[in-house]
């Protein structure tokens, strides 16, 4: 099972650290989308209190703390019952929630597959942008651009996406 995956989190600049998860299965009725309430709003960039911390607070229950979001992703996965592969268009968004997850089972996540280099083509890229603009979602939010990732892999060709899979899956080692 494919489960696509997009964080958002406090800066480029320096250590960034986690604050908002979106996860979205092939099944657009199955996700989960998480934000952190306890960071420090002085390690964001002027960026992230501008574009990400403004789209917080508009579900009540995706707040939890850090250790609350280790928990609930890690229950959420076992929910889902089958293997997952977590795709995703940056390497930090896995080093995020893989640390995040340290503590907890993983249950049946098999391994990720990063399709940074795919975001930028065309059909890709315009899907995402038409999928955002066509439910009025906003960047800068987890679930909406972990909805949007998986409008953009769809848009793929299916040779090109199965290409995608086969070649860029890279197994998560068991702890």
């Amino acid at each position: 099972m494919l489960i696509f995956l997009d964080t958002e989190f406090t800066s480029l600049e320096w250590a960034p650290e986690l604050l908002s998860v979106g996860l979205v299965t092939e099944d657009p009725e199955r996700s989960l989308y998480l934000e952190r309430n306890d960071f420090l709003i002085e390690n964001c960039s002027q960026f992230v209190v501008d574009e990400v911390l403004s789209l917080f607070g508009r579900n009540s229950h995706a707040a939890t703390n850090y250790d609350g979001l280790g928990r609930r992703i890690s229950r959420w996965f076992k929910s889902l019952g089958k293997p997952i592969i977590l795709v995703c268009d940056s390497r930090l968004d896995i080093d995020l929630v893989m640390a995040l997850l340290w503590d907890y089972p993983l249950h049946r996540v098999d391994g990720y597959v990063l399709i940074d280099n795919f975001v930028e083509v065309p059909v890709f890229a315009n899907a995402e942008t038409t999928y955002l603009a066509a439910r009025g979602l906003t960047k800068h939010h987890a679930l909406h651009d972990a909805l949007a990732l998986k409008a953009g892999f769809h848009a793929l060709p299916e040779n090109i996406r199965d290409a995608i899979l086969l070649c860029q899956f890279v197994r998560i080692g068991r702890r």
